[in-house]
């Protein structure tokens, strides 16, 4: 269970920068269209997510869960190590 922990932690941080680095570079090169393009299907994507855990949620109703999630300080330091030295490495390429 601790490796699923892990690999959640992430991506959960890895898909934020990597869409706001995508939000900035498409910016960056000044093609305004794209900026609507990945806006809207991140808003469908979202949305769409969002649907599916909340019918989850409903089917499930009021069942008991087992929450035995401990967050490991040293975990998220790794993990933001991690997608800093993708960052650098991704840059020195291009």
């Amino acid at each position: 269970m601790k490796k699923n922990n892990e690999k959640y932690l992430f991506l959960a941080l890895l898909f934020p920068i990597f869409i706001h680095g995508l939000y900035n570079f498409v910016l960056s090169i000044n093609i305004g269209i794209l900026i609507y393009v990945i806006l809207i299907v991140l808003f469908y994507r979202t949305s769409n997510i969002f649907d599916q855990l909340r019918l989850e949620q409903h089917s499930k109703g009021s069942e008991i869960w087992d929450r035995n999630y401990v967050i490991v300080p040293s975990d998220i330091y790794t993990n933001i190590l991690k997608i800093s030295a993708v960052i650098v490495f991704v840059s020195l390429i291009i």
